[in-house]
């Protein structure tokens, strides 16, 4: 059986009580620490946070408090991206060209003063133009225009919402620019999302359905990044330290202690190599188009182009040219022929009155002399055609006569028509010829 022994007290000269130090993490580090760059940055902060934090401060902050540099240093507020505020965002974007020119600049833009004087573009840093962004978006937000008027008082709260912004904005153009990529060449002629038939089924569509579902701004932040897809703008630069650049938990000064640790260990080490093919973008894998969509590419439009379109534009102008004289003629000749129809009823009428006027004057006249006929043969004479004479002549044509005289209102009898029982009255109208001095 093994002895027991004694407890016994530390002996003080021979081993010495360890000195208490302090925590692992301290800014008093030594300068041959042997910790890399990167496990520094990995290292959490010792900073106390709160356990629980709520995605909106609570109410009870007052004003006061949070327009100090405490408050602001400890805010912490998780932004609910909803999809009123991403078009807020967008149209925020869109709808200030002082905005848009400051976070996405275009090429060759010439920028004036209120005074109509030519100002250097992009001359203000890019912080200042999230600000401005974040004020559109948060300051009559429902949820967070409380927290937001209450934290932006001190330049710190400013950049800290600014950096909300930027975030965003980076996230929405690292999906735009990786679902261009899956689109490939078929989406790269579309401007916006009508121009897409979803009533077809194919390998496109169903595509587009996917990525509408996560990125349902594709076509507007492509469209501000421009025609220039290897080419993203550079977002928000020159931010300070107290900003926080992620939207989860934490405040903003939370990596000063980090920044400090990294200032002392760069004096004694070199930075690492950054390994491009790990570390840099990498190349997205874009799905080929299905083969039964193709999709003509628009070709730059050149002069021959611009003088066929010319040519064929003369010709369609001859030819309606051609089209309005040929109906103009038409019209003029069914004009001439109307004309001419109307003059010949108006010519034919017009002989027919002056027909049936002699005519009707030659009976008066031949009624005349027959009576004076009758007269002159004695009185006491028959009846009929021997009360007015006989003679070939007369006996020719006198029953023609007496049977005209059944129909006062006809002008078809044989007496006016010029027929065989009147020949000296045939179709002539002159008057010469019905004054006959032989009767």
């Amino acid at each position: 059986m093994a002895d027991i022994q004694p407890r016994t007290s530390p002996d003080p000269e021979n081993n010495p009580p360890k000195k208490q130090g302090r925590p692992k993490g301290s800014k008093n580090k030594s300068a041959t620490n042997t910790d890399s760059v990167a496990a520094s940055k990995s290292k959490k902060s010792t900073k106390k946070r709160l356990t629980a934090q709520p995605d909106v401060p609570p109410p009870e902050w007052s004003r006061v408090a949070c327009n100090t540099t405490s408050a602001v240093t400890e805010l912490s507020v998780r932004i609910d991206w909803t999809t009123d505020r991403i078009d807020a965002l967008i149209n925020g974007i869109t709808g200030n060209p002082e905005i848009k020119q400051g976070l996405f600049p275009s090429p060759g833009t010439v920028v004036h003063d209120q005074y109509g004087n030519i100002v250097k573009a992009n001359s203000k840093p890019k912080t200042e133009y999230n600000w401005k962004l974040a004020k559109v978006v948060f300051e009559f937000d429902a949820d967070y225009a409380d927290v937001f008027m209450l934290t932006t008082g001190a330049t710190a709260g400013q950049n800290y919402w600014a950096g909300k912004i930027k975030n965003k904005l980076e996230e929405m153009i690292e999906k735009v620019n990786k679902y261009k990529n899956e689109m490939g060449e078929t989406g790269a002629g579309l401007t916006s999302a009508e121009q897409i038939d979803m009533s077809l089924t194919n390998g496109f569509t169903t595509k587009w359905a996917q990525i509408r579902e996560d990125c349902p701004y594709f076509f507007e932040v492509r469209n501000l990044l421009g025609e220039r897809p290897n080419q993203t703008p550079k977002l928000l630069d020159g931010l300070t330290k107290l900003v926080d650049t992620s939207d989860g938990e934490g405040s903003i000064s939370e990596g000063s202690d980090e920044e400090d640790e990294i200032e002392e260990n760069d004096k004694s080490r070199k930075r690492p190599k950054v390994n491009d093919k790990k570390f840099g973008p990498k190349r997205g894998k874009s799905t080929p188009a299905a083969s039964n969509i193709k999709v003509a590419r628009k070709r730059k439009q050149t002069a021959l182009d611009r003088f066929v379109e010319i040519e064929k534009e003369a010709k369609q102008t001859d030819r309606e040219r051609l089209r309005n004289q040929h109906a103009k003629a038409q019209h003029e000749s069914d004009l001439a022929v109307a004309k001419v129809q109307a003059k010949a009823q108006v010519k034919v009428a017009q002989s027919k009155a002056k027909m049936d006027f002699a005519l009707a004057k030659r009976q008066m006249e031949m009624d005349h002399e027959y009576r004076e006929m009758g007269n002159s043969k004695g009185s006491g004479g028959s009846k009929g055609r021997n009360a007015y004479g006989s003679g070939p002549l007369l006996n020719e044509w006198m029953p023609a006569w007496e049977a005209s005289q059944n129909d006062a209102s006809s002008l078809s009898s044989p007496l006016f028509s010029g027929g065989d029982n009147m020949p000296f009255l045939g179709g002539d109208t002159d008057d010469t010829l019905y004054h006959n001095k032989d009767i």
